[in-house]
């Protein structure tokens, strides 16, 4: 299973992750063996049966500052799209 829905399974499953993660996103995924790069703002957006969110991912047309061309071209990857969700991710 993929890192990706094995944090879905523990959000579903465990209560204890559940609230680490609206708590501490980026320690509970550091738990799991997932560093989200330093000044990355990480922000978890929980769904409801009356809200739903819908992520844009980054404006192309945007340009990258010093430090965001950093973390790019320093191996950084983008994953977690099969919700519509995206983060850069070590």
């Amino acid at each position: 299973m993929d890192k990706f829905l094995e944090m879905i399974d523990l959000c579903r499953n465990d209560a204890g992750f559940r609230a680490k993660m609206r708590a501490e996103p980026a320690a509970a995924l550091a738990e799991q063996g997932i560093a989200v790069v330093a000044g990355i703002d990480l922000r978890l957006a929980e769904d409801t049966s009356a809200v739903r969110h819908f992520v844009l991912p980054p404006d192309p047309n945007a340009l990258l500052g010093d430090s965001s061309l950093d973390a790019v071209s320093g191996g950084s990857t983008v994953t977690w799209s099969s919700s519509g969700s995206y983060g850069f991710l070590n």
